[in-house]
């Protein structure tokens, strides 16, 4: 510390402002890393939820507020949209991102690949989609720069990011319309 002290005084005003200009830039660099870390953080955090519930709707045929008949494994196997908004909550609380700060969309396809139902999950989501047919899972959240956006102009507004997932449903609700694993392409 005595050495900065003397380096300093030989420069008289002109190293003072190197050193106040040079440090400026390292807590500048230090709340952008900081803001790296924290908005990676929840983007891994969503990418991974967006995962689990992908799969998890993808073997139940999509999601309804009760446990369909003849699903295997009845209640302990069957997420309700009720437990999923909870679970999804919970994870993403974790991460900082609050239940206001995000939205969980549920598109349903055709066989021909045309939107046929669209729905945001609530505690009272009903979305059946039977075997063989595909859905979209879109987890909207919203981010911001916190430290960084105190720094530059213009960055501390708030942004969204979505993270998408496709997935084939595997549960057959009706087997009394079973048209069985057809080759399409004969």
């Amino acid at each position: 510390m005595s050495r900065l002290k003397e380096k300093l005084k030989e420069q008289k005003g002109f190293g003072l402002f190197e050193y106040v200009i040079g440090l400026l830039i390292f807590v500048a660099l230090i709340c952008f890393l900081f803001d790296v870390v924290t908005i990676t953080y929840k983007q891994y955090v969503v990418s991974q939820q967006t995962n689990v519930i992908a799969r998890q709707l993808g073997v139940q045929g999509g999601i309804t507020n009760q446990v369909p008949k003849g699903f295997p494994g009845g209640d302990k196997a069957y997420v309700d949209s009720r437990e999923l908004v909870q679970q999804v909550n919970d994870h993403l609380e974790g991460a900082g991102i609050k239940s206001n700060e995000w939205d969980l969309n549920l598109i349903r396809y055709d066989k021909n690949g045309r939107v046929v139902e669209t729905k945001k999950l609530t505690t009272a989501t009903n979305f059946k989609v039977d075997y063989q047919s595909a859905m979209d899972i879109e987890l909207t959240y919203k981010y911001k720069w916190n430290v960084w956006g105190q720094i530059i102009p213009g960055t501390s507004d708030e942004k969204e990011a979505i993270q998408k997932r496709y997935v084939t449903s595997e549960f057959k609700y009706n087997y009394d319309v079973w048209e069985g694993e057809r080759n399409e392409t004969n």
